[in-house]
């Protein structure tokens, strides 16, 4: 039965892991191989076996023979991925199963790509979660594709045509982007609403503010054309108008000595023609 298949279709074997195995017995170690091998057509049958033997060929062997009787056929769509998300488990291992576009090509660990490669899927995206044992990516990698069906098969499930699936599909594709763009103009109305807020309220405010900027600018045109500004009114400009508290005590100090000097010069007139008087 096997080498009738084998004649239809054309597997390729794919060495996933090898160990070595040691037996502790009386007389010392024996040791021994174990193989992993997955076996696929490229097409959309793939499978996996573990062989044992005291050698690394026979293991092989044995590996592959197992493989095959364990064949399983994934839906693959035209475009090359699989027809929607999907998980596997396995022990602690958990695999996540994305469908990607025409391009991407395989994004995945080493054991779950050449299962990919295997069974035909050219763009697909998946993530490995938990241990990262060949041999529970493997059967996680198999039993999350063992979930996936073809949309016809899943349309008759429902008692729908594979039009209205695929046209819901594309609908549930298209809702983000239209999210998107709703969230977009919202942000721009709060956006404008926040301008209007910092605008002047009334024309009012606009005209007064005009008036004082043209005000402002003749006032610095009028200082920097005239040259014939005098050095007071700079000085002027300069010294604020209000003087300090000791300023205005040095002032007074001034006004009292200079009235006591007028005084001292008419006493000492007085004296002089009082003498010229007596004589």
């Amino acid at each position: 039965m096997l080498q009738e298949r084998d004649q239809h279709t054309q597997f390729q074997e794919r060495v996933i892991h090898i160990a070595r195995v040691a037996k502790v017995v009386k007389g010392g170690r024996r040791f021994s191989f174990s193989a992993l091998v997955c076996l696929g057509d490229n097409m959309s049958q793939v499978g996996f076996g573990v062989g044992k033997a005291n050698e690394v060929p026979d293991a092989i062997r044995k590996a592959a023979e197992t493989s095959k009787r364990n064949l399983l056929r994934v839906p693959v769509t035209e475009e090359g991925t699989i027809p929607f998300q999907v998980v596997g488990e396995s022990g602690s291992t958990r695999v996540n199963m994305y469908p990607a576009p025409a391009g991407k090509g395989i994004i995945a660990g080493s054991a779950a790509r050449m299962i990919f490669d295997l069974c035909g899927i050219k763009d697909i995206v998946c993530k490995i979660h938990g241990s990262r044992n060949h041999h529970n990516v493997v059967r996680a990698t198999l039993q999350g594709l063992s979930q996936l069906m073809s949309i016809e098969d899943y349309a008759a499930l429902r008692g729908l045509n594979p039009d209205q699936v695929l046209q819901k599909r594309q609908m549930k594709r298209i809702k983000p982007a239209h999210q998107s763009t709703s969230r977009s103009k919202t942000q721009a109305s709060d956006d404008q609403q926040d301008e209007k807020k910092h605008e002047p309220t009334s024309s009012q405010d606009v005209s007064v503010s005009t008036e004082e900027k043209t005000e402002t600018t003749l006032a610095t045109s009028n200082t920097q054309n005239d040259p014939q500004t005098n050095d007071a009114e700079v000085a002027e400009t300069k010294v604020p108008h209000t003087l300090p508290d000791h300023a205005s005590d040095v002032d007074v100090e001034t006004t009292q000595s200079a009235e006591n000097t007028d005084d001292t010069q008419n006493e000492h007139h007085d004296n002089q023609e009082q003498h010229s008087e007596d004589s």
